[in-house]
């Protein structure tokens, strides 16, 4: 029985001595992978953001980034003002017309990530199905286009509101 262990222990030795090198398909020569252009757009196709998901997405991620940085660009408009820093009200009230920016932030951003997600297979169908970093950017411009008919208007009423300044 000894004899009988031993020798199994002396196998698996083996086993374990040899090395096992396993070579993932995406590292494989070219020319050894078989050419799936139909299948990689269609994979990319489904890979798409549902316009739903990109929508609250957008304000979600929007809303906390400007809510964050408010004090900061509060600070900065203060600091730009002609009254000057302290008659613009200084570090007092950093989130005076904090509102205003939340209420923008969310359907701007969203309408940013929105138009984003849905003209990228646009520009993708435009290129064969092909994926190119040109559509990526041309769709982050027609996003920010769409994002700025919310965020200039909100904008101007923030600065407005932060800088204290009244509409003569």
């Amino acid at each position: 029985m000894s004899d009988a262990l031993t020798e199994r222990q002396h196998q698996n030795a083996r086993l374990v001595a040899q090395p096992t090198i396993i070579v993932p398909p995406a590292a494989a020569p070219a020319a050894a992978r078989p050419a799936q252009p139909k299948v990689e757009a269609e994979a990319a196709c489904a890979r798409d953001t549902p316009f739903t998901l990109a929508l609250l997405s957008g304000a979600c991620a929007g809303t906390t980034v400007d809510i964050a940085l408010y004090p900061l660009d509060t600070l900065k408009v203060r600091l730009q003002s002609e009254k000057g820093f302290m008659a613009a009200g200084g570090f007092r009230g950093v989130y005076t017309g904090v509102l205003a920016t939340a209420l923008g932030a969310a359907p701007g951003a969203a309408f940013f990530f929105s138009a984003y997600e849905g003209f990228k297979p646009i520009f993708r169908s435009l290129n064969g199905g092909v994926e190119h970093p040109l559509q990526h950017s041309c769709s982050a411009s027609v996003g920010e286009v769409a994002a700025c008919l919310v965020r200039v208007p909100t904008g101007v009423v923030t600065q407005r509101m932060q800088a204290r300044v009244s509409s003569e």
